[in-house]
């Protein structure tokens, strides 16, 4: 009887989103009868927890696995920078802290969207990362798919010849 039940709560739990159809990254989720009450537990606070978040397609929305390296690298490459001023020119410190903050808040944004891309997490893990996202980037911008750059572009100073 067990297996009947788990059977049928496991395909709808698949069907919802909030148990990975590969037994590999969900290994010890219903598969035993001792632990089946806590396993049940489980799925329901994965459900609560996961109920607004967005469904897994929303994925290719983002951009690839490479871009976000790339950026990323990029906007370490400029906190250090920014980060090496602290000790240049303290008069303008606490600009140099907000920057370094929006810088570290963009990275996040574009690490979040980098985990995206990466294989061998659980579809529990994805819709929580696609759920920080679109509380990140706000809604407009997450359905757009539009990713904010990966540097505080506000911060430049546009030269005139």
């Amino acid at each position: 009887m067990f297996w009947l039940v788990r059977d049928a709560i496991r395909k709808k739990a698949i069907v919802m989103q909030i148990l990975d159809g590969e037994p590999r990254k969900d290994k010890t989720m219903l598969m035993s009868p001792e632990t089946f009450v806590s396993d049940l537990r489980e799925l329901r606070d994965r459900y609560r927890e996961l109920a607004n978040a967005p469904p897994i397609e929303d994925i290719v929305r983002f951009p690839d696995k490479k871009t976000c390296e790339r950026l990323m690298g990029l906007n370490r490459i400029y906190r250090g920078r920014i980060a090496h001023l602290t000790l240049l020119n303290l008069a303008k410190l606490n600009d140099i802290q907000d920057a370094l903050k929006e810088t570290d808040g963009l990275h996040k944004i574009w690490n979040l969207a980098h985990s995206l891309q990466c294989t061998g997490f659980s579809i529990p893990f994805y819709r929580r990362t696609l759920k920080k996202l679109r509380e990140l980037l706000g809604d407009e911008a997450y359905y757009a798919g539009t990713m904010p750059p990966a540097l505080p572009l506000w911060r430049f100073q546009w030269i005139e010849r």
